[in-house]
């Protein structure tokens, strides 16, 4: 076990052999098998165009996770686009996507590694990062399932083979009834380091990232909603008081 799953103050949820994350799982004891699925996208005649390109959904449970994501993330050329998904404090939308200029690889994983309890736990947070050449496309998404979008289909099933995860035919317990957790709702981790507020204001920043506007954000109407109310969550964290050292005459 890694020190973040040691210092978690709950139990993980585990149904089988499957450990589910902390901030997403099923609301049944709904047995998940580790496994990927590949899906061919190419469109049709444009094979030569730019290769051909497929979709790898992959599941693993919670310990596998991020040694898996971070072997994947070598597919990645050294400067990359990262993307974010962040559960959206706009009433109307139920996710915010942030994308960055081009930036290294090496600047995508230092903010990753430094957040990783957060990115790999969180039921509001996915982050990842693609590249148009050659193009691929790494991301962890909110139920920490894992996406490749990829050319090269052999390398990505060679990275899988050697951590043991098998092709199959997936049915994710995020298919059915399911649970979207924040870290802080847990005892014992309210530090900021596991908020998903502060964690995705401190990607976007470090990383200058722009939030991916819709331009259909409109009511059921057809109406513009333009300026839209927005919830704030304010996190305090009280700093431990220094206690006065008794004096004494000895």
């Amino acid at each position: 076990m890694s020190e973040a799953h040691e210092m978690m103050p709950l139990v993980r949820k585990k149904v089988g052999d499957f450990l589910y994350p902390y901030g997403s799982f099923p609301d049944e004891a709904f047995e998940q098998h580790e496994g990927y699925e590949t899906e061919y996208q190419t469109p049709e005649g444009d094979e030569d165009a730019g290769g051909e390109r497929y979709r790898i959904e992959i599941l693993v449970s919670a310990e596998k996770l991020v040694p898996l994501f971070l072997d994947l993330c070598a597919l990645l050329p050294e400067d990359v686009h990262v993307s974010l998904e962040r559960a959206s404090a706009d009433v109307y939308s139920r996710w915010d996507e942030y994308v960055s200029d081009v930036v290294g690889k090496d600047e995508f994983l230092e903010i990753f590694k430094a957040y990783q309890t957060a990115f790999s736990e969180d039921g509001n947070l996915g982050i990842g990062a693609f590249a148009p050449e050659p193009q691929v496309e790494v991301f962890m998404g909110s139920h920490k399932e894992l996406v490749v979008f990829t050319s090269g289909r052999k390398t990505v099933t060679e990275i899988l083979k050697r951590h043991r995860v098998e092709p199959c035919t997936l049915d994710p317990y995020y298919r059915h009834d399911h649970q979207h957790v924040s870290l802080t709702e847990y005892r014992g981790m309210r530090a900021s380091q596991f908020d998903y507020l502060h964690v995705a204001d401190v990607a976007r920043h470090a990383l200058g990232m722009q939030l991916q506007e819709d331009d259909e954000n409109v009511d059921e109407d057809g109406k513009a909603l333009g300026l839209v109310p927005w919830h704030a969550v304010v996190l305090i964290t009280p700093l431990p008081r220094a206690r006065a050292r008794r004096r004494s005459g000895r």
